[in-house]
């Protein structure tokens, strides 16, 4: 029931008043970042878990939620800027600092 609701309420964020497919890919990149916040709240499980006063395996699969959509969400909104056409400039801080925090969050941790 959780999980629905989670994927609910990020649709509904990216279809309210949503006129075309482009503006729903520029608000999925948008939506991945918000869903990356509470992944980098804390550095251990355990404290924020204790913190929020949820068990450790729930806040595990709360964790593994956010971290789907915000994998969903920015692939969505890779393939979309790939069909927008050629206006990925280097030179556009967005673009840039887009590429630098996704190839942070791709290096896998170990």
């Amino acid at each position: 029931m959780r999980k629905l609701l989670y994927i609910a309420v990020n649709l509904f964020f990216l279809l309210y008043q949503t006129s075309t497919v482009m503006s729903a890919g520029h608000k999925a990149g948008v939506l991945a970042t918000v869903n990356m916040i509470p992944l980098y709240f804390s550095l251990h499980h355990g404290a924020m878990a204790d913190y929020l006063g949820l068990s450790l395996s729930t806040y595990r699969v709360l964790h593994l939620e956010a971290a789907l959509m915000t994998v969903l969400m920015s692939t969505f909104h890779t393939i979309l800027a790939l069909f927008e056409g050629p206006t990925f400039s280097w030179g556009n801080k967005e673009n840039l600092y887009g590429c630098i925090v996704s190839g942070i969050h791709g290096y896998p941790a170990d």
